[in-house]
């Protein structure tokens, strides 16, 4: 009979053996394994530049062992396509999550396609985007005409914002009706 005596469940991990005969222990042996674990994980294919989006090219799966839970990575290159590297990744790294980042749909000083909704009522325009922001992201757009004018909107898709909802209702209806706030 083999009982694990630690939790930990890799590296060494300390385990204690019983040994029967005739089905009555006639030893117990303490013992200490090296337990690894063999997995595909995503690898850098090639060096990944600080900023860069991650293409299909720059990643694969390749089988490590593992002696530490915490250094597992990523296990689906899916993951890692359409992310920005924060820092560069050199061929042969394991990239992990950490070293990840969703890319920008919007950038600062971009024009975006603003649209608002006043009830049945759709308006589509454009705007200027005063920060980056990625999906989901509130972020501050200014008028093309007079940038004092500014709403919160959410970014909806690359260069697509919609007028957020922490603008007043006021707001929303002068955007709508083509007035000023």
């Amino acid at each position: 009979k083999v009982r694990r005596r630690g939790a930990s469940p890799l590296g060494l991990c300390p385990l204690e053996v019983e040994v029967l005969s005739q089905g009555r222990a006639v030893q117990t042996v303490p013992l200490v394994v090296q337990v690894t674990l063999t997995r595909r994980v995503v690898v850098a294919r090639r060096t990944i530049n600080q900023g860069a989006a991650i293409a299909s090219a720059d990643v694969e799966l390749t089988a490590l062992s593992f002696t530490r839970v915490d250094e597992l990575g990523l296990d689906d290159v899916a993951q890692a396509i359409g992310q920005r590297a924060k820092r560069v990744i050199s061929a042969g790294t394991l990239v992990e999550v950490d070293m990840l980042e969703a890319v920008p749909l919007v950038l600062r000083g971009q024009l975006v396609t603003l649209t608002s909704l006043a009830g049945a009522i759709r308006v589509v325009t454009t705007a200027k985007a005063a920060e980056d922001g990625r999906r989901g992201d509130v972020m501050k757009v200014r008028s093309v005409d007079d940038k004092k004018v500014e709403f919160d909107a959410v970014v909806v898709g690359p260069g697509e914002v919609q007028l957020g909802t922490g603008n007043a209702a006021k707001s929303e209806q002068r955007l709508a009706m083509g007035d000023r706030p």
